[in-house]
């Protein structure tokens, strides 16, 4: 079957599907996103039936179970009243005796996606019933995965109003409900239909004036024709398709100060999917190449396919919302299904395991996404082309050229403030995860240089490192008798473990009394800007 049929129907399908579902969400999708999965990973360990010993007898795996409370007897959140809900309170850690998760305070983007939740009413899918509920194991009774069949045209009372297969099936139908057709529509009426549904614009007034005229028995299956070979029926019937695919050219939440928050090739795309309906591609054909075009035999401009899955929002770089984004797109297109709930658990109806929302995790996980050009160089090198060629390299050059000076003067500002960078990396857990990428106040560090730190220090403690070694011993010492302990230490670096420690960074401790790791870290930070100044000569 062709592109322009099987993409019209399946788009309406779909679109039905998408329409009801929207009408359908009274924010469950959000709770399953930002919810579901903190309740999971914070609280679920005390507070529900898989918990040795449920505290407080307050369970929150379901909703009944949160809205009944427990051993104080009153709800745990007040559908639509944050403020006054002891959970929002417990999370926001501004009551000394209501603290929850006890030993770790929630970020301030979690604690405001549970205020957000709590003021929309709390909707929460987790009814006892759901909770108990068997997911469904039998996939080949799914709706959703029975296969393509012939179906048999059904027999009518009056086969003379039937044009087209497709008619029997409407009257059939009718004739079922005791109804019948209505009567044909006018000239004018009809071709005015055919317009808005090929390309949802009218026709003209000569347009009309001539088909009114037009005699021939023909004269309606010629408009059709004329409207399908036209570029306007790609773009008018490519929308839906789009809107499907989440297409846009701007990325949703990134910040903007270090991404450009549009895609400026997302037009490729779009055009590629209008091009598509107009030389009617096979839809498998349509499919596939969205999918894994660069696996495939294909033009090297049918790569703009899999824009389909690169044109979705960035979630601030969180690579496993960009994934999911893109499982929940691909599935809910070529399947009607919803997968996004066995990111946290077997789905509770359909036959969706989490394990298999994993294996197709794994499979995006392991894709690198690459600019290519659609097009190559022209096969004569004009005088235009040189030009353009020439301006784009100046671009480029002054781009590459303004690109690693501002790299470098980064690079100084960041060894210049090497002692403020392990000094926060003692205290790392106090940065905020949610803001991990942002840039702050100018004069602030910046998160990312610390875990950076972080992740660095501690390769490095995996065994003693000329460099490192006495920084993780002295942070291993308390803070109450850190002086004397310290010192004990910074002499032992003359023993057995000189030989193994820079003599350098031995210099440089040897040097000093420390009386906290604060003066370690200006100590380490001095060495470092010593060393950069004799590097730089």
């Amino acid at each position: 079957m062709s592109l322009g049929r099987i993409c019209l129907l399946s788009v309406l399908a779909s679109l039905c599907l998408c329409m009801f579902a929207h009408a359908a969400d009274d924010g469950t999708e959000f709770f399953e996103k930002k919810i579901r999965p903190i309740l999971t990973a914070e609280c679920y360990k005390c507070h529900s039936a898989e918990a040795q010993k449920i505290k407080g007898g307050f369970r929150i795996d379901s909703r009944e179970a949160v809205l009944k409370g427990g051993e104080s007897g009153k709800p745990a959140i007040l559908p639509g009243d944050p403020d006054n809900s002891p959970l929002v309170q417990a999370i926001r850690y501004t009551n000394s005796d209501l603290q929850m998760p006890p030993k770790k305070q929630l970020s301030a983007a979690v604690v405001q996606d549970f205020e957000a939740w709590v003021k929309m009413g709390a909707p929460d899918p987790r009814t006892q019933t759901a909770q108990t509920a068997a997911p469904a194991k039998d996939f080949r009774s799914h709706w959703a995965f029975q296969p393509v069949r012939e179906v048999a045209i059904p027999a009518v009372k009056n086969p003379g109003w039937i044009r087209t297969p497709v008619d029997a099936f409407v009257l059939a139908k009718l004739e079922e409900k005791g109804l019948s057709p209505s009567p044909p529509a006018d000239k004018r009426t009809l071709i005015r239909r055919a317009y808005y549904d090929l390309w949802g614009l009218p026709p003209s007034f000569e347009e009309v004036e001539a088909f009114e005229h037009d005699d021939s028995p023909d004269a309606f299956a010629k408009v059709v024709d004329r409207l399908l070979a036209s570029p306007r029926y790609g773009e008018r019937w490519g929308r839906y398709w789009l809107d499907l695919a989440r297409y846009a050219d701007t990325k949703g939440y990134v910040y903007t100060d270090r991404e450009d928050p549009r895609f400026v090739h997302s037009h490729n795309y779009r055009d590629w999917v209008i091009r598509a309906l107009n030389k009617d591609l096979p839809y498998d054909q349509f499919l596939k190449l969205q999918i894994a075009a660069d696996q495939m035999d294909c033009p090297r401009e049918d790569l703009a396919a899999m824009g389909f899955l690169t044109v979705g929002r960035r979630f601030l770089g969180v690579i496993h919302d960009i994934i999911d984004d893109r499982i929940d797109t691909l599935t809910r297109t070529t399947q009607a299904l919803s997968v996004g709930c066995a990111r946290c658990h077997d789905h509770k109806f359909d036959p969706i395991p989490q394990r298999d929302y994993y294996s197709l995790y794994g499979v995006f996980d392991a894709c690198s996404e690459r600019i290519v050009p659609l097009q190559g160089p022209p096969a004569t090198r004009t005088p235009e082309y040189l030009a353009y060629e020439a301006g784009l390299k100046e671009r480029t050059d002054k781009l590459n050229e303004t690109f690693a000076k501002k790299c470098d003067e980064v690079a100084q500002r960041a060894r210049a403030r090497t002692a403020d960078y392990l000094l926060a990396v003692l205290d790392v857990e106090k940065l905020p995860d949610e803001l991990f990428y942002s840039f702050r106040d100018g004069n602030d560090i910046y998160p990312v240089i610390v875990r950076q730190w972080q992740q660095y220090l501690f390769a490095q403690g995996k065994h003693w490192s000329r460099i490192w070694g006495p920084w993780h011993e002295l942070a291993k010492l308390p803070a109450g008798n850190f002086s004397e302990q310290a010192a004990s230490i910074l002499r032992g670096l003359s023993d057995e473990r000189l030989r193994y420690t820079n003599h350098h960074v031995v210099e440089a401790l040897g040097a000093i009394t420390p009386a906290t790791m604060r003066d370690v870290a200006i100590a380490y930070g001095k060495l470092f800007q010593e060393v950069d100044r004799r590097w730089k000569g």
